[in-house]
């Protein structure tokens, strides 16, 4: 079988979920004799070479940024909506620069709209993965003044997801969720994964917990915060490993939320450290006394997954996808999504555990995670899904369809802000000059 993979990230580079859900299975997919071809890009990332390489039997290459911004002159009539006019700009130049070679079927994340074109030209049969679309993390972390762009990104998720070949995710709860918002049938298949860092000899437990992941509010770090609060003189150090980012605007980061409201956790009980290689990480899971996800909402989670093969307990919220793969009490802790005294009482559980117990935890973890996302295994789910989602026929779309219109690049020639012509002269000079002051003056 002849695939092709339409990503946002993807090796050599570390990042992400998305990354570690493929960095496992595209090779198990080319050791098993298909050819696999990986195009990498999106509106945040091209590159000026884009010659393809070949990691571990998969051939791999970055997006043009020649032919990203190509694409980003014909989406003018979205001058206003930056973010929309460029994820746009990337998935139509993917398209192209993925040329005519034939393939059986393209995979296509749903992060960023990358799967546009192949859903509306429907010339291969298109499997969209859902990591957690564009406008799905809208929802769950809006950005003050991008409600318009957000609101139309997700009425085109909707509309355009309907025409791929087949929808698949890695966990039950977005399955259900999009099932719920599309209407059509989402197939769970579980992610690939085995262990893949290089561990220091005679690593030792520390006393301390860990949370790896973005500083973000979906993560759930005032969830957390809360649960530390509750139990006062018993709450454990816990480390925070990951990325600041935007709370409630690009103005203001989770780091500064978390200091003015939990002054006596935030950097006491709970410590914020900065991004660490992915060996480093790996030797935190395997060394910490236990693995918090306090996410509030998570398609997956893979730091549970990580953690969980370390033989680390792991205290997870019914938030997070992987929440399913823990029995608690028995491989891991689970907790009410977005409930601190639950989480609070999980941490109070854990922590009053024996090392021996702790480490019979760790053992049932390991043998859930080595079994039931065993590569191979998947690997063959994921063949018969591909040649199920193959059979399926194309269907023909109108080119005047009003999503096709919405969505397609236009030579044609557009004023970038005459939209501003409908707003009233005093609305526009009172927001100029709020603007000004933001940014000029301290």
């Amino acid at each position: 079988m002849k695939l092709l993979f339409i990503l946002p990230e993807y090796l050599p580079h570390s990042g992400g979920g998305i990354i570690t859900f493929y960095r496992t299975l595209l090779p198990q997919l080319a050791a098993m004799g298909h050819e696999v071809r990986v195009i990498v890009g999106s509106g945040l990332y091209a590159q000026e070479s884009h010659n393809p390489v070949e990691i571990d039997g998969v051939k791999v290459e970055s997006l043009s940024i020649a032919l990203r911004d190509k694409y980003h002159d014909q989406f003018q009539c979205y001058a206003a909506m930056p973010w929309l006019r460029r994820h746009l700009a990337a998935a139509w130049a993917m398209h192209e620069q993925a040329g005519s070679e034939h393939f059986d079927l393209v995979e296509a994340s749903d992060w960023g709209l990358l799967f546009i074109p192949w859903a509306l030209e429907q010339k291969l049969p298109l499997v969209v993965r859902m990591h957690g679309s564009t406008g799905q993390i809208d929802i769950h972390d809006p950005v003050a003044g991008e409600e318009s762009q957000s609101q139309l990104v997700r009425l085109i998720e909707l509309e355009v997801l309907k025409y791929a070949s087949a929808l698949q995710t890695l966990s039950d709860s977005n399955a259900s969720f999009w099932q719920q918002q599309t209407g059509c049938s989402v197939e769970r298949i579980y992610p690939a994964w085995k262990p893949t860092a290089k561990l220091p000899e005679n690593l030792k437990r520390s006393d301390r917990g860990l949370v790896v992941g973005r500083l973000q509010r979906w993560k759930g770090p005032h969830i957390l915060c809360e649960a530390l609060q509750l139990l006062d003189d018993q709450s454990p150090a816990i480390d925070w490993l990951g990325r600041d980012t935007a709370f409630d605007s690009r103005h203001r980061r989770t780091s500064q939320y978390l200091a003015e409201n939990y002054p006596s956790i935030w950097q006491q009980k709970l410590l914020h450290c900065q991004p660490e290689s992915p060996d480093q990480v790996a030797t935190r899971q395997a060394s910490a006394a236990f693995v918090v996800v306090p996410s509030t909402w998570d398609v997956f989670n893979f730091t549970c997954v990580e953690a969980m093969g370390q033989g680390t307990p792991v205290i997870c919220s019914t938030g997070a996808g992987a929440s399913s793969l823990i029995q608690d009490g028995i491989n891991g802790f689970i907790f009410e999504n977005e409930t601190p005294r639950t989480l609070a009482d999980a941490i109070l559980r854990c922590t009053s555990m024996s090392d021996e117990q702790r480490a019979i935890m760790g053992k049932a973890a390991l043998a859930t995670v080595t079994k039931l996302l065993n590569p191979s295994g998947v690997a063959r789910q994921q063949i018969l899904a591909y040649e199920s989602a193959i059979k399926k026929p194309l269907v023909a779309l109108s080119k005047e369809y009003w999503v096709f219109r919405a969505c397609a690049p236009s030579n044609k020639t557009f004023e970038p802000l005459a939209f501003l012509d409908h707003l009233p002269l005093k609305q526009l000079s009172r927001y100029l000059m709020q603007r000004a002051k933001k940014k000029y003056l301290p």
